[in-house]
């Protein structure tokens, strides 16, 4: 029988690549009173995998008719 390690029983810190990825919006939802659920999608995505509950991604949005520039 095999014993479980205490790092078994937690999940594991996986750090994935930062990639910058330009997306094109499908569709806009009102979630609630202050949210919008903005659903994003586009060939970037290809490659994309979140396998955490906590996982997050952070988008910029170019103000109106302005070019956006990315810096790196």
């Amino acid at each position: 029988m095999m014993t479980k390690t205490k790092a078994d029983k937690y999940p594991q810190r996986v750090r994935n690549e930062l990639r910058f990825r330009e997306l094109t919006v499908l569709r806009v939802e009102r979630a609630g009173a202050a949210f919008q659920r903005i659903v994003l999608g586009g060939e970037a995505l290809e490659g994309f995998a979140s396998h955490g509950f906590d996982d997050h991604t952070k988008l910029f949005f170019p103000e109106p008719g302005a070019a956006f520039t990315r810096r790196r």
